[in-house]
C-alpha cells in the first residue's frame, strides 16, 4: 500500500518536503536458513529458555512472504512424544550431535536450538523541584525552596542466541546474538508505579522477537520517499504541473501523480524533480533498474550534489542487490 504522508504544520514552516511511504519486500538477514524450510524448534536454555521458546516457535510458525507460510514447523506433540520415546534428555540442548539425531527422527531439514538469558537491574537517582515557600497578598509567589525527590530507574534485558543445525551436514548454519532491552523510570512523586519486571521483560521479549523475525525469513518493511518539489528549469505551465501532482499525491492519488509526474519529464527533461518523483514511482512500483536510471538521469541535470537524489541513487542500487538476495530465499 502506497501512502503520503504531508509535513505537519510545524514542519512545513521548516521546510519539510512531502514523502511517500511505500512497503517493501526486503530479503532477511541472515542467508543460509532459506533452503531449510522443514524445521522443528527444540527448548531453549537460560534463564528466560522456558519463556522464550513458544514466542521464538510462534514467530517461525506465522511467518509469511507474499501471504504463504514459510516455514513448516514441526507439531510440538509429535516432538515431545518422539523425545519421550527416545528418553533424550533435549531441554535446552545445544550439542549438535545430539539435535541432528532427533532432527533425523522427526524427519526436519533443521533444528532450532539456542539460549536466552533475561536481567533485570534497577538504580536510583535524585531530581531537584522547587516550590513556593510564602505569596503575598494577592497569592503570589514570592519566596521558593528546593527540595529533592528520589527517582528509580529500572531496566530489562533479554540476551537471545539463537542456533539452526542442518540435520543433513550437522553444520550450524545461522547463529546471532539478538538483544532487547526495554526501561521504565519514575520518581517519587509522580503518582505512577514504576513498570513491573514481567511488564519490562515482555517489552524486550517483543523487541528482540521482531528482530529475530528479519534475521530468519524475507519481510515487508514500510520505507518513506522524499519528492522533490524544487522547479528549477521550469516555466510556468511547468510549475503549475508540478504543483498540481504534488497534490494528487498528497491526496494519497499517487497514480494520479505519478501520470503528471511522467508528462512532466517528456515535457521538461531538464527538471530534476519531474525526472526523480518519476523514478520514486518505478521504485513503489519494485522497478528499481527504472528508478535507478531516472535518478541518474535527475543527478545530471543538478548543477551542485543533491542529498535526496544522491540518497535515492544509492537505495536503488541497495534494491536492485536485495532483489537478487530475495530470488534465492523465496
Amino acid at each position: 500500500m502506497k501512502k503520503l504522508l504531508a509535513c505537519a504544520a510545524v514542519a512545513a514552516l521548516l521546510g519539510c518536503a512531502p514523502k511517500v511511504t511505500t512497503s517493501v519486500l526486503m530479503p532477511s538477514k541472515a542467508d543460509g536458513i532459506s533452503s531449510l524450510r522443514n524445521i522443528a524448534v527444540l527448548p531453549f536454555s537460560g534463564s528466560y529458555g522456558a519463556q522464550l521458546t513458544p514466542s521464538a516457535e510462534n514467530v517461525l510458525v506465522t511467518a509469511e512472504v507474499n501471504g504463504v507460510r514459510y516455514f513448516r514447523v514441526a507439531d510440538r506433540q509429535n516432538l515431545n512424544r518422539v523425545i519421550s520415546e527416545q528418553k533424550l534428555q533435549v531441554s535446552g540442548i545445544t550439542d549438535e550431535t545430539a539435535a541432528v539425531k532427533l532432527g533425523r527422527l522427526i524427519g526436519v531439514q533443521g533444528i532450532f536450538t539456542g539460549t536466552a538469558d533475561r536481567s533485570v537491574s534497577s538504580s536510583n537517582y535524585t531530581e531537584t523541584r522547587t516550590k513556593c515557600a510564602g505569596s503575598d497578598s494577592k497569592g503570589k509567589c514570592t519566596s521558593f525552596y528546593d527540595y529533592t525527590v528520589v527517582c528509580t530507574k529500572k531496566k530489562a534485558a533479554i540476551t537471545f542466541i539463537p542456533k539452526l543445525i542442518d540435520v543433513s551436514t550437522a553444520q550450524v548454519v545461522y547463529s546471532e546474538k539478538i538483544t532487547g532491552e526495554a526501561e521504565d523510570d519514575r520518581c517519587q512523586d509522580s503518582g505512577v508505579a514504576l513498570m513491573s519486571d514481567y511488564e519490562l521483560l515482555k517489552s524486550a521479549e517483543d523487541y528482540a522477537m521482531g528482530e529475530f523475525r528479519t534475521h530468519v525469513a524475507p519481510y515487508s518493511a514500510n520505507v518513506r520517499l522524499t519528492l522533490l518539489t524544487d522547479k528549477h528549469g521550469l516555466d510556468g505551465d511547468g510549475k503549475d504541473l508540478l504543483k498540481s501532482a504534488q497534490k494528487f499525491a498528497e491526496a494519497e492519488r499517487l497514480d494520479r501523480a505519478c501520470a503528471m509526474w511522467q508528462e512532466g519529464a517528456a515535457k521538461y527533461p531538464q527538471s530534476p524533480s519531474f525526472l526523480y518523483n518519476l523514478g520514486l514511482c518505478r521504485e513503489t512500483e519494485a522497478k528499481y533498474e527504472e528508478a535507478l536510471e531516472l535518478y541518474m538521469k535527475a543527478d545530471a541535470q543538478t548543477d551542485k550534489p543533491d542529498k535526496v537524489i544522491g540518497a535515492a541513487i544509492i537505495r536503488a542500487k541497495q534494491r536492485i542487490a536485495d532483489t537478487d538476495r530475495l530470488k534465492k530465499q523465496l
